[in-house]
């Protein structure tokens, strides 16, 4: 926490630079994912990657794996046992779209609402067992950061939830010519 927020206080005072160049996307989630995998196994979270040989961009890939890499492992994070992430990006017109999703935890459109506001919220999962999976989540050093990477890699960063579709994670970034 403490570092995702250095990164925002550099990022808003310009201390971060830009180093824009072009890349496949795909090279850059799959090293996020393999960063990432070891959470999943013990948590019983399965992780399928459609890939899109057609995803090249053209922004900072740092940023971009660093969103990547915190977004999955958000996805992870609020995946009970048993439950898949799935992970994909097409390619439309000038923008590569990528989603990072799960099938069951959801957040109502309240918390939905407060997403990149500083509060603390608990993640509904839909299960009152004993073992249900409950996440809490800082959303201020977190999803105001990543919200940032997007927007300084000329895309946005989205969430949807609810109607037990799971969450869904979409971001943006612009297209190679």
């Amino acid at each position: 926490m403490i570092e995702s927020l250095l990164k925002l206080f550099m990022l808003e005072n310009h201390e971060i630079f830009d180093a824009y160049n072009f890349f496949r996307l795909d090279h850059v989630i799959v090293n996020a994912i393999s960063l990432v995998f070891r959470i999943a196994i013990p948590k019983g979270v399965r992780i399928v990657f459609e890939p899109n040989n057609e995803a090249f961009v053209y922004a900072d890939e740092d940023t971009t794996y660093s969103m990547s890499q915190n977004l999955i492992s958000n996805a992870i994070n609020f995946s009970c046992k048993g439950e898949t992430v799935k992970i994909s990006s097409k390619t439309d017109r000038d923008i590569v779209v990528v989603s990072i999703s799960n099938s069951r935890a959801n957040i109502s459109e309240e918390k939905l609402l407060q997403l990149f506001q500083h509060k603390l919220f608990q993640i509904d999962t839909g299960s009152t067992t004993p073992n249900s999976c409950e996440c809490e989540i800082d959303t201020r050093s977190e999803f105001l950061l990543w919200h940032r990477f997007a927007e300084k890699n000329n895309g946005k960063l989205s969430v949807t939830s609810g109607n037990g579709q799971g969450i869904k994670f979409t971001f943006t970034l612009p297209t190679v010519g």
